[in-house]
């Protein structure tokens, strides 16, 4: 538990510091981005996976069906994709736009 004086400076330190935590968790956040498979053929098209890309690595679920899925780490969110897109034309989609990082 927290001490508060009585001018209220614990309070007011904690205030400041959780505002400074939810922007820095702003800035640093990930980029969202989503796996889709075009089928051409077919006339269709269907999300096979969501990620975040953390700048300097992305990480993708793929659920594969059922109870299955799969996580795949890779260097950057469309290296995700080519791993997908071995077999089928799976595009990367990005749900967020550009954050820039410079200070």
């Amino acid at each position: 538990m927290h001490e508060v004086t009585r001018d209220g400076s614990q309070e007011w330190g904690e205030q400041r510091l959780l505002a400074e935590l939810v922007e820095l968790s702003v800035e640093t956040a990930p980029r969202r981005f989503a796996l889709g498979l075009l089928d051409i053929r077919q006339d269709d098209g269907a999300v096979v996976g969501w990620g975040l890309d953390f700048g300097n690595e992305a990480i993708a679920y793929v659920p594969t069906g059922g109870s299955c899925q799969r996580l795949i780490r890779a260097e950057t969110a469309d290296r995700a994709r080519r791993l997908l897109a071995r077999r089928a034309d799976v595009r990367l989609i990005w749900l967020d736009a550009p954050v820039s990082r410079e200070p």
